[in-house]
């Protein structure tokens, strides 16, 4: 059952980074900036942006997934009401999404962080901006932070840690290899808003949605 769980976490832990990245708030400014350094790179040179934007997002993040991680070592005697507590903020977390309501951390000064910055030491500033970011889409940085408790060990939580920061980069990489074969700077798709559901006569983000029913899977697991 551990197995499951940590499994399913890893899941849950990388496409929470996807849906951090793609919500609205955060997708419009990092996707042009990460492709347009990683565009003029081939190879190892790539391969060495993505890893520094990477580094960035894990400078944030780590240190919070590896706290939480301690912490539930320490609890470890209480694994069963550990996992009983997660499991009821996932699906309170999904219910919240789900209703249509969501939520942002106040982070001053990203705007002023993220600008001038060229080099590896740009895409590294980017990718801690991009961190920072991510709480724009707040509720699915709680889950993954809460999914991290169901680790039991440090190693694991880096392991949730890790997923989530890959969910991240895992995106920019692909369209920054495909930007210029597909034209996707031509199609207008960055510009648009957020696409919108139907869901109990409330108009809700697919992006929500997704954080919703997959926060509300976790929880019943």
């Amino acid at each position: 059952m551990n197995a499951l769980v940590y499994g399913s976490s890893l899941t849950a832990a990388f496409l929470g980074g996807i849906l951090a990245l793609l919500a609205p708030c955060c997708v419009v400014s990092v996707l042009p900036n990460f492709v347009a350094a990683a565009l003029p790179q081939r190879g190892l040179r790539l391969a060495a942006v993505a890893g520094m934007f990477a580094l960035g997002v894990a400078t944030v993040l780590l240190p919070i997934v590896l706290g939480v991680g301690a912490l539930s070592t320490f609890l470890s005697t209480y694994h069963r009401e550990v996992f009983g507590l997660v499991g009821a903020i996932l699906l309170g977390l999904a219910l919240y999404i789900l209703s249509g309501r969501s939520f942002m951390l106040p982070m001053p000064g990203l705007g002023a962080l993220g600008r001038s910055r060229h080099g590896l030491a740009g895409v590294f500033t980017l990718g801690v901006v991009s961190g920072i970011a991510s709480s724009c889409c707040a509720p699915v940085l709680v889950g993954v932070v809460a999914i991290t408790a169901l680790a039991s060990s440090v190693v694991g939580a880096a392991g949730l840690g890790f997923a989530y920061v890959f969910g991240m980069i895992f995106p920019l990489l692909l369209s920054a290899v495909l930007w210029e074969r597909l034209r996707l700077g031509q199609r207008g798709w960055l510009t648009r808003g957020p696409r919108y559901a139907k869901l109990m006569g409330r108009e809700i983000a697919l992006t929500d949605l997704a954080s919703g029913i997959m926060f509300a899977l976790m929880g019943g697991l």
